[in-house]
């Protein structure tokens, strides 16, 4: 009894979610009214879909048609749990034998995966999703896949592929009446004229679609249009109605939010006003890019208005901004790699599965037929025990298929395993070589403000030496320049002009240094190791990091404490690499006083660095270096604590960390240094790391 129940009541759910679930054409496969769109109502209804799913049995058709239903809520903005679900759906509908649930399933997969970056695997799906449409028939689910392998193959940059799939699902959109698949299909080949360059073949189809989303009262469709129209006018140069087309779309996407669509539009704007000289009101819609990005989670737009950003600053000769900003664009796409990367391992798991399911059924239908050819001559006499005998050699062979089957997926498991090793070591060593490029962006920053400091000291200097010049020229012209009182006087005009020299060329030492610095950060190490001063590297890489993030925030002030022990004996190591984990921890402590100052304006930044030797008990003497590093910032929960050296952990926003400056900190230290690593902290309190490395080579 309570099966039943619980069966109808997740039905009922269903009905009332899915819009117009009741019928069997497409609206069991079209997603919502746009994937842009599902920004607002976007968490009720997953609450809703979520609740349905806990009332669906686990295995029923229903359950099904749910995670359908959620894999199609999370694709706009949470692609990882898009593929997650549609996954469930395939194999549950696969064990079920619903094929038109798998159909659907297969097609919100590729959406997913599409969603992530990863075309390639994506247009796999959407051709097996073509397949079991077109067996059923499914037409609507049929015309769907088209459109699926239009779309990847547009993301894999081959528009002239698209165009005959999108043409075969508008003309099955059209011939349906199903306007919602006529008006994406029309928008994605507007997008592939666009990609072609051939911005006129590509307006009359935006404009259809913007048409139809107008009459379906759909205005965040109407939004992403407005945005694509602008695109298209501003390849054609018609820039005052590019500008219109983008204003439209901001303020048509204000309410209900729409930030995918906003942060599309702002970048269009500040491109156009880029191009126009007018780099005021460029900077303004590219920030608003950037916030839009952020809000709807969208890692790809964040890169990309980040670097817009970036470029921008360089154009007005800021380069500590637009190293700043490089940096976040930088992060960003490092982030979305790793997000490609986990939805690229799921989605072959699961083609691997599929593959060998197939595998196993022609396996077992060739020998049924063979086996079946061998016994029909034989008479109506033998037919009991022919059919018997057909029977069990049909078992025992399936049972063979299945068990060479699992064999063969044991070894592709084990290829594939390999093959996605490799790749992991490909990707983390293409973020390590990232993250040194960030790290000399933090380096930089700071150094081009200090250079900056250095030379306005060195101009201010000469400016003095030039007055005390003037003057002591007036007091060389006088009659009685050579009186005692006059000697006295040129006496001291030469001495503060020596000590002014002395200043010019202490100044041109500390540029000449900061040089250095920059040219030897910007070499990857080779690992050699020499005798370094970890005092000196200490005081340089605490007051970079220091001015770097005063660069970029003006108004942040912290106290500077160091008590560096003297007589500090030199440690063997690679001062490039030491000198990154420094600047690491330095970096994470200065963004944790300045989220915390930010939470509390009355808060006191502090940090505290210290170094001391460690000493033997029996004989006294340096075994090792100890540095501390801690802060008074909001502190790290102990939950979290076991887990920050792990590679791409991070508790900061999407594109403001790869979660990889602790881990390579801690791999340089433990790993090529033989030290030590580790963290202390309370919540609330403060955070502190330890590092501590060997005297002895």
């Amino acid at each position: 009894m309570n099966y039943f129940l619980r069966r109808a009541g997740a039905l009922f759910l269903l009905l009332t979610l899915l819009p117009g679930g009741h019928q069997r054409g497409w609206s069991q496969v079209a997603p919502g009214p746009s994937a842009a769109g599902r920004s607002t109502s976007v968490d009720a209804r997953i609450d809703q879909l979520q609740n349905a799913l806990s009332l669906a049995p686990a295995t029923d058709t229903a359950r099904v048609r749910v995670l359908n239903a959620l894999a199609d809520a999370y694709t706009a903005f949470a692609p990882l749990s898009a593929v997650r679900c549609a996954r469930q759906a395939v194999n549950l509908a696969r064990r079920l034998d619903d094929q038109r649930g798998e159909t659907i399933a297969l097609t919100r997969l590729s959406a997913g995966l599409r969603a992530t970056g990863n075309p390639t695997v994506a247009l796999t799906l959407s051709e097996r999703a073509l397949q079991v449409a077109l067996a059923l028939p499914f037409p609507a689910a049929a015309a769907a896949a088209r459109h699926g392998l239009g779309a990847a193959y547009l993301q894999q940059g081959a528009p002239r592929a698209a165009l005959p799939y999108l043409a075969q699902a508008r003309a099955q959109a059209l011939a349906t009446a199903d306007s919602t698949l006529l008006a994406r299909t029309l928008a994605s080949t507007a997008d592939a004229y666009a990609r072609l360059r051939a911005p006129d073949s590509a307006l009359p189809y935006v404009r259809r679609a913007l048409a139809i989303h107008r009459r379906l009262a759909d205005p965040v469709a109407e939004a992403d249009d407005h945005a694509l129209l602008g695109e298209l006018l501003t390849a054609a140069g018609r820039r005052d109605s590019a500008r219109w087309a983008f204003r439209a779309a901001i303020r048509q996407a204000q309410n209900p939010p729409v930030p995918l669509v906003i942060s599309r539009a702002c970048l269009g704007l500040a491109r156009l006003w880029q191009a126009a000289g007018r780099s005021d009101s460029a900077l303004t819609y590219a920030h608003r890019a950037l916030e839009a990005s952020r809000n709807g989670r969208d890692l790809a737009g964040q890169g990309t208005a980040a670097s817009l950003l970036a470029d921008l600053h360089d154009n007005r000769r800021e380069p500590a901004l637009a190293y700043a900003f490089l940096r976040q664009a930088s992060a960003s796409r490092d982030s979305l790699t790793a997000q490609r990367l986990q939805a690229q391992q799921a989605a072959l798991a699961l083609t691997e599965t599929l593959r060998a399911r197939e595998q196993a059924d022609r396996f077992a239908r060739a020998q049924a037929q063979r086996e079946q050819k061998l016994f029909l001559g034989f008479g109506a006499a033998l037919a009991v025990a022919a059919s018997l005998l057909i029977l069990w050699q049909t078992r025992r062979r399936r049972r063979e298929a299945q068990r060479l089957v699992e064999a063969s997926t044991r070894r592709q498991r084990g290829s594939s395993t390999a093959q996605i090793l490799t790749d992991l070591h490909d990707t983390r060593v293409q973020l390590r070589h990232t993250q040194r490029l960030a790290s000399l962006g933090e380096v930089a920053a700071g150094v081009v403000h200090e250079m900056q400091e250095a030379l306005r000291n060195m101009q201010d200097d000469t400016a003095s030496s030039e007055e005390l010049l003037t003057e002591l020229t007036h007091e060389l012209t006088q009659p009685n320049a050579v009186a005692p009182t006059a000697l006295v006087s040129l006496a001291a005009l030469l001495m503060a002009m020596e000590q002014n020299l002395q200043k010019m060329a202490l100044h041109g030492r500390r540029a000449d240094r900061l040089t250095r610095t920059v040219l030897r950060y910007a070499n990857p190490s080779a690992g050699e190791h020499s005798a370094t001063d970890l005092n000196a590297l200490c005081e340089e890489f605490l007051r970079l990091a220091y001015h770097s993030l005063r660069a970029l925030h003006p108004a942040f002030h912290a106290e500077l404490r160091t008590t560096f022990a003297p007589n500090l004996p030199l440690v063997p190591a690679a001062g490039q690499d030491v000198g990154r984990v420094l600047l690491a921890l330095f970096a994470n402590a200065f963004y944790a006083l300045r989220q915390r100052q930010r939470a509390d304006a009355s808060f006191q930044p502090c940090i505290q660095v210290t170094t001391r030797s460690l000493l033997a008990a029996d004989t006294g003497a340096a075994t090792g270096i100890e540095i501390r590093v801690r802060d008074n910032g909001p502190g790290i929960p102990a939950a979290v604590q076991p887990k920050i050296f792990e590679p791409f952990f991070t508790t900061k926003p999407p594109g403001e960390g790869t979660g990889l400056g602790l881990a390579q900190a801690h791999d340089t230290i433990v790993g090529a240094h033989r030290g030590t690593l580790t963290v202390e902290s309370e919540e609330g309190a403060f955070t502190e790391f330890v590092v501590t490395l060997p005297v002895a080579g």
